[in-house]
């Protein structure tokens, strides 16, 4: 679903400009042709020793701007895009370049399996990846979140071989991959990089220990608002292909009770939904009808790592909201 021709304050305040990706440009002779998906472009400011978003400029998509708008204010060290590796000092950045291989992330694509050995890290630079407790009777119920905030793979930080859950792909983006080991090894030889990797853990928890408490102590429709909110910070926009059912699933309730509470959250004008699709319309509304929890956890990623949870970058980076979910 596209939203009205009103824009809410949340889609007002950013801009997304067409720029070629890397793999979709080809280079011959002089000349270049390029296939461009639109990608939004994250430049960086230092503000009171934090890092925090700059608006990306608009310019003619060419891959010379594209280079120069992802430049930060570090140098000349591009953004990668995700905001756990743009955290890290452009020396230890230069050194995981070369072990960051770009990967596309299909719709319900698994990452992780559970049980299975986590040979690689995945660090989102747009989409959304679910990480759900599988259990014997096939059943499955989400305990984790993962989005170009940080990492799929902490397992890797704490040096353990095995995932206990499994991952999927909820919301088609990209990503860059690493082996598992390289990112332990690079670790344990620089303190900083283990420092910031360990903060992005101690969020993580925090915010999974939240989710319990939260669900045992809250509304369906205070947790779907909750929900909702961190799935459109961690996508990074305010169209999300999601069913019910879906929602449902990575709740552990009933699909009718979902429903009822969607009605409820659209009554209000916070949300708007049909066909797979459901696009916030309204965050600081939906943030009023949401509980405390959606705001004791963004307060942690910022104490942590001086992240705010919601991730203010700009709000499209791919066009996946026009393939709603069957």
């Amino acid at each position: 679903m596209r939203a009205g021709p009103t824009r809410s304050r949340a889609q007002q305040q950013f801009r997304a400009e067409e720029t070629p990706t890397p793999s979709a440009i080809s280079t011959r002779g002089e000349g270049r042709s390029r296939r461009t998906a639109r990608v939004s472009v994250c430049v960086w400011r230092k503000a009171g020793g934090l890092w925090r978003d700059k608006e990306p400029l608009l310019g003619q998509g060419t891959a010379e701007r594209a280079g120069e708008a992802a430049l930060t204010a570090r140098g000349t060290v591009a953004a990668t895009g995700n905001r756990l590796l743009d955290l890290l000092p452009s020396a230890q950045l230069d050194r995981l370049r070369p072990h960051l291989a770009v990967e596309a992330l299909a719709l319900d694509q698994t990452l992780q399996e559970h049980g299975k050995p986590v040979e690689a890290v995945i660090f989102p630079t747009s989409g959304m990846i679910s990480i759900v407790a599988m259990m014997r009777d096939g059943a499955s119920v989400e305990v984790g979140l993962v989005g170009r905030e940080g990492m799929l793979g902490v397992q890797a930080v704490l040096g353990d071989e095995v995932s206990l859950n499994a991952a999927m792909v909820q919301m088609p983006g990209s990503a860059l991959r690493m082996p598992a080991d390289i990112l332990e090894r690079e670790a344990q030889a620089s303190p900083q990089l283990h420092a910031i990797l360990l903060r992005y853990v101690q969020a993580y928890l925090n915010s999974a220990t939240q989710s319990a408490a939260c669900n045992r102590a809250h509304l369906l429709e205070q947790r779907l608002a909750r929900w909702l909110l961190t799935a459109r910070d961690r996508a990074g926009t305010d169209r999300l292909p999601l069913t019910h059912e879906l929602i449902a699933t990575m709740l552990g309730v009933r699909r009718a009770g979902v429903t009822v509470a969607a009605q409820s959250l659209q009554s209000a004008g916070f949300i708007h939904y049909a066909h797979g699709r459901i696009t916030i319309a309204d965050r600081e509304g939906l943030a009023v009808a949401a509980c405390e929890c959606y705001e004791v956890t963004r307060r942690e990623y910022a104490r942590l790592l001086g992240v705010d949870g919601e991730y203010k970058a700009p709000a499209k980076v791919l066009e996946f909201g026009d393939q709603p979910r069957t």
